[in-house]
């Protein structure tokens, strides 16, 4: 599957988006822009220990209820993801990385409110990194409000603030699927893209260890030849590896630890996602 990272220059995608909204406003749709700066986000990285943190307050738990609705059935959206594994993994791991600036996050990100309903109807999570360049990571808005030109209005909003308040002369629109990058493309004009190919796979559990014993066989076969080789006298007809030979054999040795690795890796990372997340994201914000 591929996604696309688009950069622009800050000022050309304010004036791509300026041209397109005009004077409409998200006030004029019935609708207005609430920053996570003005609700306790730190608290709800850890609601367990904020009993009484209010329902609007939860930016974590709002933020994970409009992603279940707005990514269910796209390609890698996973049912049994939980509210504590999205915390814990997406959140925190966010905010624990250095080149984020944790305070440009809670200022630029915004939820969409319906104020009539107390409603969310969207979210954008943005965030600076280096101090020059605006990460706009994850937009998304329901069906109902997507008719409008509400997507522009917010980030137009997002685009001048980032410019004005924070300096930033740079934006980088992160991983977006071929129509997202059309549409930025269009608004924005010309571009520097990124492609990525993603693969993924995930084989059954049977599958995996009958590959990692098949290898395993491989290896131990050709460790034993090459054993019982360097055990025969040497004389004119004993058969002498090719560099080829020894070659092929250390890739196929190589390919089992490389392997053995993978196996490792892929079982240890949700628990060291999670123990990297735990307390630091707190006391940096």
């Amino acid at each position: 599957m591929d996604y696309y990272t688009t950069f622009f220059e800050i000022d050309q995608l304010i004036h791509g988006y300026g041209s397109y909204v005009g004077k409409d406003t998200v006030e004029d749709l019935g609708l207005s822009l609430q920053s996570w700066s003005t609700l306790d986000f730190a608290a709800s990285l850890a609601p367990d220990r904020h009993p009484g943190l209010t329902s609007e307050d939860n930016v974590a738990k709002r933020v994970y209820d409009l992603s279940i609705e707005l990514f269910r059935g796209k390609e890698l959206f996973d049912e049994s993801l939980s509210r504590e594994q999205h915390r814990q993994i997406v959140l925190n791991d966010m905010t624990s990385r250095p080149e984020v600036d944790n305070s440009s996050l809670l200022d630029l990100s915004t939820f969409l409110r319906d104020p009539r309903t107390g409603e969310d109807v969207g979210y954008l999570a943005c965030w600076i990194e280096d101090g020059t360049t605006l990460v706009l990571k994850t937009v998304g808005y329901v069906e109902k409000v997507r008719k409008t030109k509400v997507f522009a209005m917010a980030v137009l909003e997002t685009l001048k603030r980032a410019r004005d308040t924070w300096g930033c002369s740079k934006v980088a629109c992160a991983l977006m699927n071929e129509n997202s990058t059309a549409l930025s493309e269009r608004v924005g004009g010309k571009s520097i893209r990124h492609a990525y190919r993603l693969y993924y796979h995930k084989p059954s559990e049977s599958a995996l260890n009958m590959a990692v014993a098949s290898v395993a066989t491989d290896a131990r076969e050709q460790k034993e030849t090459h054993g019982s080789l360097k055990r025969q006298p040497t004389a004119a007809t004993t058969h002498v590896p090719l560099v080829s030979d020894l070659r092929a054999m250390g890739q196929e040795q190589g390919a089992q630890e490389s392997l053995n690795r993978q196996q490792q890796q892929q079982q240890q990372q949700p628990h060291q996602l999670a123990r990297r997340s735990r307390g630091r994201p707190m006391a940096r914000l």
